[in-house]
């Protein structure tokens, strides 16, 4: 009898645990997305932009050495 009052509670504290732990999944889903959403689409046209202004750039300077 008392096995079995272990055994229920053990079950429940591991449903419970399980619960919690699909939560924090759910909560830190979210909030990866959210700053997916709010970082990536403000960083990559950045780098896209840096990339643009390194590489004509290293063109400019490359033109230079060519030049003198």
């Amino acid at each position: 009898d008392e096995d079995r009052k272990t055994i229920e509670t053990l079950n429940h504290e591991l449903k419970h645990a399980r619960e919690e732990i699909e939560f924090l999944k759910r909560k830190y889903k979210l909030m990866w997305s959210k700053t997916a959403e709010i970082f990536g689409a403000r960083t990559e046209p950045d780098l896209e932009m840096k990339k643009d202004e390194n590489s004509s750039t290293a063109n400019e300077k490359l033109n230079e050495n060519k030049e003198g």
